[in-house]
């Protein structure tokens, strides 16, 4: 996969009245609002501003929101971390949070966002840190007032410094076992020492903590790197509501101004004449064994920064050429070779004084032999690439392809817009603020060249990830192994060899390599059907309308006259009785999808750069199918898709290599984190039916083509489609893309006794509950985890489900400050609700390495117990009132992109409930509540004397809590086999049956 042209990740479209939209749409790719410039179909107003403090403000008017959010970003990251304080600038960031002279409670700041619908969250990177929230657009005023004081007036008091501490630590211990964090720190570990980008940037009980050997007070440098750093003229702010401009701008001037400026120069002056490699660390190969079973080549080079060509792009043209996966493509020729499953390449790390350029391809069983040779050919790409010289119209590709996509962006909820933002404004003139990241502006030749030349085999970091290279080379090469610091990552180091660097500077440019060809699925037809008269449909609806219903069918439309974007989306479900009839029906549905997937690749490749979409997966009743992008070239791939699934025939080459592929995901999931083990306990506990993924990879391991070839037409024999089409689509259109189906795969409909159903077993009630208890499967883990849920119904009655979503609102907060912040149990605390099926629950979840479960589930207890007796029991109507205003706030929120729409829509269709005015019911509901009414419903289904409390306690034990021989929870039953507990529970009405008639 290319990281340099098509459709803009995450991007969201936007509400735009449609006789405004007709004069826009034909419009450039951008327009001037003010000095800053937007797509043409922005709505929204913005302003920049700079405070007298030198604080750069960006603000943004959005009135259809009734949500507001801001951001502050702040231009130091751990690359200012002192040399003897790693993860100081996180530390930092952590600390910002806990009370400041204005308000001192270390929670009230959580507590205000939860009363009033939001949350707030931080990161800290290389070198900028990002603090923001959301809140409902009301409270904007006093939530900005609480959040500049954190900026003004932080406490940083002693007692929260030891705390926090200790939470920094158990974020580090929740990375540990990250393919991705090690791998990321191995490369910054190796890199130049007199270079920030080597430090370890998270921090630990190791590098945090006061110790008399290491004579530092880190709350004194905590306090000095606070006073040198957090300058108003090293910030950026940027600020998203309903209010006007100018509105926006006095908050800003009136809450903001008072952040001290003391001028303090950049940091990035610290090591801006430095470099983070030298042909010291450069053409080494390092040899890595990942915790997941994975193979993969990494190729990274360090270049000039990306910023300073953001106009023209450079690299981004380069990982088009490179990461193509069409015809001709180097991923194709990998395949064929039966090298290579994936391939990515493009710009990786950017900071402001370099970039990182990598290359990542997933190599193969066959691959791992042949890792040379696979460079050699990036290389044979890179050298075609420079002789063939820079292709203008390839280029002016990778500008249309951006400009079309920015055009047509959609809306951003209020936090992720202020966030992006406020970490860009210090990369980008003011002018550029949204376009610079997106667009092409100028054709520059002479810097593609520039980057091509820095993409050299002198100047590469190489690694291979391979558990059996890296047991070997640890084995063979004893003189050259080395272990990464921080995560502890064994490996093997070795130069590359003079023979082997002069090799791949003469790569050979192989036969089927070739530049990727014309993209054939560029739209060039924008026109809305709902500005048509001819082919615009009666707004008979605010919701979707039943088209076709039959015994095979189920097919809901609507037309949009909301977004006005030309973009369509198109969800289909299929019901097989086959799918899921045992393990080996789940593995060779899930198989089938993965190869036809495999089989489209090079057709569907174009088409995604073109800003169409598509995702094929297996699910416990059948396959589902999501496709969407622009409505002009969106048929032509449903077509493709469903002419390749009626005639696909399996690929003998392409089976065993998908089917190894297949075999290591599951096998991966033994080593997921442990609170990923928790939770799917309780599903495979509760959930009939249901196959555990051990069960998958023995089916796996003897998989064969024939079953597979076997197994496919029974999948399709009998079947039932729901199908629902919404967007710049025509009924007609949407009729007669069931009638291509019914074409090309001519399925029977299914006997009544056949509809696939799902059932969730009803818990039995008890005060102790059932427990479920295991060791974490990977035994380097040194987490634990428990997940407590409680089980308070079905999702029948909309009074109960409002009544639990309040209660959930109301008890977060304190859930997360008491278990969290003042204990300190582990950085990962999660109360919320969890639907399945028809049932419903409270839910609680904790990783950990201070604890076992048995103690975790005490402590839960004691906070429940707490929690019930004081703020619940104190908890006034009043008080109350502000919950459910943010909640109705949220639930009316107008909703800022067709696919949001879509998927609301989409969960009533699967659910087979067809409620499409849930959110309307629940918040009338809502509206009626008391704190009476949580106080009974507590009372009822999580208090010890619940009369229907039915618990259960989901135990994962890491290499640090050894479990004990029995469950220490007085009164628990232990469900010892989770099967033979299943069967002998009575069942949760089905909700997923469907009526043929």
């Amino acid at each position: 996969m290319g990281r340099g042209c098509g459709d803009m990740n995450g991007s969201l479209e936007g509400c735009n009245g449609a006789v405004e939209l007709s004069n826009r749409i034909e419009s450039g790719v951008s327009v001037l609002f003010g000095e800053i410039e937007v797509s043409p179909l922005d709505q929204r107003k913005y302003s920049a501003i700079e405070l007298q403090n030198g604080l750069k403000v960006l603000v943004v008017s959005d009135p259809q929101s009734d949500v507001a959010a801001a951001s502050m970003d702040v231009a130091v990251g751990h690359f200012s971390d002192p040399e003897e304080i790693p993860g100081l600038a996180h530390f930092c960031e952590h600390m910002l949070f806990l009370g400041t002279e204005k308000y001192p409670d270390e929670g009230s700041y959580r507590q205000f966002l939860a009363e009033n619908g939001g949350d707030s969250n931080a990161y800290t990177s290389m070198e900028n840190t990002n603090y923001h929230f959301h809140v409902v657009a009301s409270k904007l005023l006093p939530a900005l007032d609480r959040f500049s004081q954190f900026f003004i007036c932080p406490l940083f008091t002693a007692s929260a410094t030891d705390r926090e501490l200790k939470a920094v630590d158990s974020e580090h211990q929740k990375n540990l076992q990250s393919d991705a964090h090690r791998l990321f720190q191995l490369h910054k570990s190796t890199a130049h020492p007199l270079h920030p980008y080597h430090k370890f940037g998270t921090g630990s009980i190791e590098t945090l903590q006061d110790t008399p050997e290491r004579s530092v007070d880190v709350r004194s440098a905590l306090l000095d790197f606070h006073s040198k750093y957090y300058s108003a003229n090293l910030m950026r702010l940027c600020i998203v509501g309903p209010d006007s401009v100018d509105v926006l701008e006095k908050y800003a001037r009136d809450l903001f101004s008072a952040v001290p400026n003391l001028e303090r120069p950049d940091p990035v002056e610290e090591y801006r004449a430095l470099q983070p490699f030298t042909d010291q660390e450069l053409a080494v190969e390092y040899t890595v064994a990942p915790v997941k079973d994975m193979r993969v080549l990494e190729l990274v080079w360090a270049v000039d920064s990306f910023r300073n060509d953001y106009k023209s792009k450079p690299a981004q043209y380069v990982a088009h050429l490179l990461g193509h996966e069409g015809k001709g493509s180097l991923l194709s020729l990998l395949k064929a070779r039966g090298w290579a499953d994936g391939l990515s390449a493009g710009p990786g790390r950017s900071t402001e004084t370099f970039g990182t350029f990598d290359v990542s391809v997933e190599l193969t069983n066959d691959g791992e032999n042949y890792v040379g040779q696979v460079a050699e050919l990036v290389f044979g790409y890179l050298r075609m690439i420079r002789e063939r010289g820079v292709v203008e119209w390839a280029y002016e590709e990778c500008r249309d392809t951006a400009g079309m996509a920015f055009r047509f962006q959609e809306r951003e909820e209020p936090i992720e817009l202020a966030t992006r933002l406020s970490t860009g404004m210090k990369s980008f003139p003011v002018q550029h603020w949204l376009t610079g990241p997106v667009l092409f502006y100028e054709f520059e030749p002479e810097k593609v060249h520039k980057v091509l030349q820095q993409l050299s085999p002198e100047k590469v970091w190489m690694c291979v990830v391979s558990r059996a290279l890296a047991e070997q080379g640890l084995t063979l090469k004893k003189d050259t192994v080395s272990t990464e610091p921080w995560y502890k990552t064994p490996y093997v180091f070795e130069r590359i060899s003079a023979d082997v660097l002069e090799r791949w500077r003469n790569a050979k440019i192989e036969d089927g390599l070739d530049m990727p060809p014309r993209n054939m699925f560029l739209p060039s037809d924008f026109s809305l059907l709902a500005q048509d008269p001819v082919r615009r449909e009666p707004e008979s609806s605010d919701a979707p309308i039943r088209i076709r219903s039959d015994s095979r069918w189920r097919i809901h439309f609507h037309q949009d006259h909301t977004f006005f974007r030309p973009k369509t989306n198109l969800y289909f479900e299929f019901s097989s009785p086959k799918a899921y009839v045992s393990p080996v029906q789940a593995v060779l549905t899930n198989l089938f999808t993965l190869l036809l997937v495999d089989e489209l690749n090079e057709f569907s490749y174009d088409a995604e750069i073109a800003g169409l979409h598509y995702g094929l997966s297996n699910i416990m009743t059948g396959m589902r199918l999501i496709v969407r992008g622009y409505s002009h070239r969106l048929f032509d791939l449903v077509r493709e898709i469903f002419q390749k699934m009626a005639s696909y025939k399996v690929n003998h080459e392409r089976f065993n290599l998908v089917c190894d592929q297949m075999r290591r995901d599951y096998i991966n999931f033994f080593k997921e984190q442990p609170y990923q083990h928790a939770l799917y306990a309780v599903s495979y506990c509760t959930e009939l039916p249901r196959w555990h993924v051990r069960d998958y990879v023995k089916v796996a391991e003897t998989i064969t083509i024939e079953e597979l070839e076997a197994f496919i037409p029974t999948l399709f024999e009998r079947m039932y489609i729901e199908m629902l089409a919404h967007g710049n689509i025509s009924r007609d259109e949407a009729l007669n893309v069931a009638a291509l189906i019914d074409e090309l795969i001519p399925f029977k409909a299914m006997f009544a006794g056949e509809y696939p159903d799902r059932r969730v077993v009803h818990l039995p009630a008890g005060e102790a509950g059932v427990v479920y208890r295991q060791t974490g499967p990977n035994i380097s883990d040194v987490n634990s985890a428990i997940e407590v849920y409680f089980q308070t119904g079905t999702t029948e009655h909309q009074r109960h489900d409002v009544v639990l979503e309040l209660l959930a609102e109301v008890m977060n907060k304190p859930c997360f400050h008491q278990l969290r912040t003042i204990e300190q149990l582990g950085y990962m605390v999660f109360l919320g609700v969890d639907r399945v099926e028809s049932s419903q629950g409270l839910r609680i979840l904790i990783q950990s390495t201070v604890q076992p479960p048995d103690v975790l589930n005490d402590r839960i207890e004691y906070f429940l117990d707490t929690f019930r007796k004081t703020q619940l029991e104190a908890l006034t109507d009043e008080e109350l009132e502000g919950y459910v205003k943010s909640l109705i706030v949220v639930k009316m929120e107008p909703l800022k992109r067709l696919t949001q729409q879509t998927n609301r829509w989409w969960a009533e269709i699967t659910d087979r409930r067809y409620q499409y005015d849930r959110h309307l019911r629940e918040c009338k509901l809502l509206e009626t509540l008391k704190a009476q009414d949580l106080r009974e419903f507590f009372d009822l289904y999580v208090s010890k004397s619940g009369e229907f409390r039915r618990k259960i306690g989901s135990y994962v034990y890491g290499s640090l809590h050894p479990m004990p021989a029995s469950v220490e929870t007085p009164g628990a039953l232990e469900i010892s086999d989770p099967i033979r507990f299943r069967n002998s529970c009575s069942l949760l009405p089905s909700i997923r049956h469907i009526d043929p008639s």
